[in-house]
């Protein structure tokens, strides 16, 4: 294969090329749909020491349409390294312990899935009424796993909730390779 123009000290990418031959080894997975992010549309009851599926059921983009906001949960579209990231704004008077986490395949992923899951907590002794919990991971997912967010909070005297709104609630993630 052979250029037909070239240069000593680099190449001028505006010029034009001429190949011949057949160009192998050049596939791999197309990741151009494999991005989502998606908000809390409204406020979201809790209940007092229970894990809880966040209702994430805005979507802000998915070109893919691998995220369903029906039922707040991201599809892999393809196997490999994923980065998650996630931030519910979590209110109640008062709270003792505030918690997320990412679920896979219906199941808590701390204990079993080791670092591909991320576990956010934030201890409070009594004094946080609201709390923003960022967290992101890096994970490895084979094709068709699928991801939710899950919150907790420990308050048993007041209303409990997640808050709403693109800036307060929301999650996401992409495909790295």
């Amino acid at each position: 294969m052979a250029l037909v123009k070239s240069r000593s000290r680099g190449i001028n990418l505006a010029d034009t090329f001429a190949f011949t031959g057949t160009v192998s080894g050049a596939g791999g997975v197309d990741m151009a749909g494999t991005y989502f992010r998606a908000t809390n549309g409204s406020a979201q009851s809790l209940s007092h020491v229970t894990w809880t599926k966040a209702n994430m059921t805005t979507e802000d983009y998915d070109p893919g349409s691998n995220y369903n906001a029906s039922d707040s949960k991201y599809v892999c579209p393809n196997t490999g390294y994923y980065h998650i990231f996630y931030h519910p704004f979590l209110q109640g008077y008062q709270s003792n312990n505030m918690m997320a986490k990412v679920y896979v395949n219906g199941s808590s992923t701390e204990a079993s899935m080791g670092k591909n899951s991320s576990f956010t907590r934030f201890e409070t002794a009594g004094y946080q009424s609201y709390f923003s919990m960022q967290s992101s991971f890096v994970g490895y997912f084979s094709a068709n796993d699928y991801l939710e967010l899950f919150i907790y909070i420990e308050n048993s005297s007041q209303s409990l909730s997640q808050g709403t709104g693109k800036a307060t609630s929301y999650w996401g993630g992409y495909q790295l390779a």
